[in-house]
């Protein structure tokens, strides 16, 4: 994978996970992000698969976590075309006017991760757990925002307000999450759907405002997809 590649991915995959985030949790994510690095574990029994390299010295470059910007996360990770064979990313906090992600990854190289489900690998975006709490629709997840650090102080953060409620419907948070999903033709189907569709009668618009809204905010982001992807998202 050329370098380029590898931060354009980067880069794609911190704003999808800053979009998805922001339709689970209430606070404020600033754009400007630090990331946290942690390497995995060598699997000593499991053999390396076609292509997979281990790189010894790396036992001691992530003894401990890394904080870095994109531009050192990339000089870290990106060797000569080798990539690492997947990392996570998830968002772990906000503070000083950055957003923290953590991102964990694979110690095995490889120079063209498989794609898969639309993703661009290595980069898979991540959500943590809801609180018990929370209602959770089984085809749609948490129906209700919550704090990103509610493990802090669960009982403080059960009653802390989300400052939009009242004013974005579940319907459209839904719309958002399937809008930071992996560009593909099902999910361009399932936004339109969304968009159209007559409401099922626990998923209503807040209003008709609201759904021209979503209408308008959908097809900009829609503006911005590549049209060649499939329903497998494969490449």
């Amino acid at each position: 994978m050329e370098r380029d590649e590898f931060a354009r991915r980067l880069a794609e995959a911190t704003g999808r996970l800053l979009a998805l985030t922001r339709t689970y949790v209430i606070d404020a994510l600033p754009e400007a992000v630090t990331y946290s690095l942690a390497m995995g574990p060598w699997v000593e029994h499991v053999p390396l698969g076609p292509g997979e390299l281990l790189f010894a010295e790396d036992a001691e470059r992530f003894r401990e976590r890394r904080s870095c910007t994109a531009e050192e996360m990339v000089d870290l990770l990106w060797r000569d075309g080798l990539v690492p064979l997947w990392i996570d990313l998830v968002v772990t906090a906000a503070l000083h006017g950055h957003t923290q992600v953590d991102a964990e990854v694979s110690p095995r190289f490889v120079r063209e991760p498989r794609e898969l489900q639309g993703e661009e690998r290595p980069f898979l975006i991540k959500v943590r757990n809801e609180p018990p709490w929370v209602s959770r629709a089984k085809m749609h997840g948490p129906l209700e925002r919550f704090p990103l650090r509610w493990r802090d102080d669960p009982e403080a953060a059960r009653v802390v307000r989300d400052p939009e409620e009242g004013r974005v419907s579940v319907r459209r948070l839904l719309l958002r999450r399937l809008l930071a999903a992996p560009q593909t033709q099902l999910s361009r189907a399932l936004v339109r759907r969304y968009l159209h569709e007559r409401p099922a009668a626990d998923l209503p618009w807040r209003d008709e405002a609201e759904q021209r809204e979503a209408i308008a905010e959908a097809e900009r982001a829609l503006a911005g997809w590549s049209q060649d992807g499939d329903d497998e998202g494969a490449r």
